[in-house]
């Protein structure tokens, strides 16, 4: 990545993306899920996020918006994680999660 700096080291360590995940959860939810995806993809490519740290972020700042149905988000960080953790590709499981996402915004 070049020189090191606090800017550098940030990113390699997936931290400076966290609070561009309520961004790309915001997206989603309003139905914008092309950019929603890129952000996703800027998150985990650039930045280094994993894969379990977006789902972690995005549950929290799901409930930060004080959903009227948080139990339908619940059940989709569930879904997902358990998906995630039985080896399935990251990047398909979170374009799939950001589809329900936007799905579950338009309810």
């Amino acid at each position: 990545m070049g020189s090191i700096t606090i800017a550098n080291v940030l990113a390699s360590l997936g931290l400076s993306g966290r609070s561009q995940v309520s961004d790309v959860v915001k997206l989603a939810l309003s139905g914008k899920f092309n950019e929603a995806r890129v952000k996703l993809l800027e998150l985990t490519a650039v930045y280094g996020m994993s894969e379990f740290d977006f789902l972690k972020y995005a549950y929290e700042a799901v409930y930060s918006l004080k959903l009227s149905h948080p139990e339908d988000f619940a059940s989709l960080i569930a879904e997902y994680d358990y998906r995630l953790t039985h080896g399935s590709h990251p990047d398909i499981q979170l374009t799939a999660f950001l589809a329900q996402l936007s799905k579950l915004g338009t309810k």
